[in-house]
């Protein structure tokens, strides 16, 4: 009631996010509860909040700020995902369990049982296709890049399909009288 006596009406406020946080920095930056800062701001989890975002955040007694009127008219919360995932698809080997899978690729055996409609103790048939998400790599700007693909035993797997349907090897031929 000391802050009421004092002018303050309100008990929350909004705080801009300065940059892209997790929800546990935004919490400790904002003198709030992980779970309650999820809960009023309806933020799901694995979700980092973009920088500009604004949160709603309980008001400090000693703070008089009044929130500015164009963040209350235009204030938003952006999100992204903790981790950047792409849809990947490889074939089943001999053997291959979720577990293997799970193992190799460094994800959960639940992740890849539900991503595959299986169950956690399945084992895939030789061949089979295997889904997968896993986190996109940033590319170094240095690294280069790929003009074609090639296969395991150093074929090119690029061919171009001549006008007569035929694949060639993509060397130019002469043409015929």
């Amino acid at each position: 009631f000391q802050a009421y006596t004092e002018g303050q009406y309100a008990s929350w406020t909004v705080w801009t996010v300065p940059s892209t946080m997790s929800v546990s920095a935004a919490s400790k930056s904002s003198g709030m509860g992980e779970k309650d800062l999820r809960t009023i701001n309806g933020i799901p989890p694995n979700m980092m909040i973009k920088a500009g975002s604004t949160l709603l955040v309980p008001r400090s007694a000693n703070s008089q700020k009044e929130v500015a009127s164009g963040v209350a008219d235009n204030g938003r919360l952006s999100l992204a995902p903790e981790r950047v995932t792409r849809r990947t698809t490889i074939k089943a080997g001999r053997n291959d369990t979720v577990t293997s899978i799970a193992r190799r690729y460094k994800v959960t055996t639940a992740d890849i049982a539900t991503w595959n409609d299986v169950k956690s103790g399945s084992s895939f048939s030789r061949g089979s296709s295997i889904v997968l998400y896993l986190p996109v790599r940033m590319s170094s700007k240095s690294s280069p890049s790929r003009k074609s693909s090639h296969s395991a035993k150093g074929k090119s797997a690029d061919k171009k399909v001549s006008h007569a349907g035929k694949r060639s090897s993509g060397k130019p031929t002469k043409a015929r009288k």
